[in-house]
């Protein structure tokens, strides 16, 4: 299985030349756990990466980590700086943390993008509602970008969600601020 696979289909975003994203998955009858690192292509041989299997063993506590890999896997990733290429950057980013979970393990699977707030449910709003949802980019002049945007949570605790992501000019691994904004009443 390959998880960089899905950078081919989209536009702006692309893995680096000599990288390979490489996924661990531990799973149980009802739980799943994943974890996704970039490593040089050259260090993601199968032999190096069941050797990093066998010395970390099977522990959702101790994923693990091959030797070479980036403390980030969006750190492997290169593309345009379009304001495109950063919301496919933060939903692609939220992607690659959920891969491969099963469960009570999984939380991003439960959530839908929403530009406008779902009318069929009463709020109870911890912020000022916002007027707008759709997402937004604003990229600065120093190459520096931020998005925001939304989602509802469509399982209990059935609520909406504000995504900010701060990009840094060097590359696509963002700060990520997820705060929950308003819960359904019941």
């Amino acid at each position: 299985m390959n998880p960089g696979a899905g950078l081919n289909r989209v536009p702006g975003l692309n893995l680096k030349p000599d990288y390979r994203l490489v996924p661990y998955l531990l799973r149980t009858p009802d739980r799943g756990i994943g974890q996704v690192w970039a490593v040089p292509e050259a260090e993601s041989g199968t032999a190096e990466l069941e050797t990093v299997l066998e010395q970390a063993g099977l522990s959702r506590q101790n994923p693990p980590r091959p030797a070479h890999a980036l403390d980030h896997p969006l750190l492997a990733i290169e593309g345009d700086r379009s304001p495109t290429s950063y919301v496919i950057a933060s939903i692609f980013c939220r992607e690659l943390k959920e891969f491969g979970t099963l469960g009570e393990d999984s939380n991003w699977l439960h959530h839908r993008l929403v530009a406008a707030i779902p009318p069929q449910v009463k709020w109870n709003w911890k912020v000022e509602p916002p007027k707008d949802l759709a997402p937004k980019v604003k990229v600065f002049e120093d190459g520096r970008a931020a998005v925001d945007f939304y989602s509802c949570r469509i399982t209990p605790p059935i609520s909406l969600v504000r995504h900010l992501d701060q990009y840094p000019a060097e590359h696509y691994a963002a700060q990520s601020v997820d705060r929950v904004i308003a819960t359904a009443i019941r």
